[in-house]
């Protein structure tokens, strides 16, 4: 999975018909702080979610709760409603997801992206201050 999800440093049977699961700390989401997504970390997305799709996955619940930004490095965390698919109009349904659930922070900060703007021609900011092609 590459550096898409935080990596595993426990995992165990806790007796009680559970499972316990421990990462590495993938920090603040931009629910948290809506700051924190930029230009490069909004691709970093966008290449997480094509990373799971490519395994054949969804995310199941794409959500600003679920996206961490740590170091600047955007990763994908609570994939507890992940599930296998190879249904293509999902994944693409889930990378119109990350572009509408980003779009409120990319336009308070004035950039859009060549996904966005490629997804999304009409929704494109009128007068961005920068573009990143």
């Amino acid at each position: 999975w590459g550096s898409c999800i935080p990596s595993l440093v426990f995992g165990a049977d806790l007796n009680l018909g559970r499972y316990g699961l421990a990462t590495t700390y993938a920090g603040p989401t931009l629910e948290d702080d809506a700051s924190l997504l930029t230009p490069d970390n909004y691709e970093q997305v966008v290449s997480a979610v094509r990373t799971l799709h490519a395994a054949g996955y969804v995310h199941g619940d794409l959500a600003q709760r679920n996206i961490a930004v740590f170091n600047g490095k955007a990763t994908l965390i609570d994939l507890g409603s992940a599930r296998r698919t190879h249904d293509t109009l999902e994944f693409e349904r889930e990378l119109q997801q990350v572009a509408e659930l980003c779009r409120h922070d990319i336009s308070s900060t004035k950039f859009d992206s060549p996904f966005l703007l490629q997804q999304f021609p009409s929704r494109a900011s009128k007068s961005p201050d920068v573009l990143v092609y």
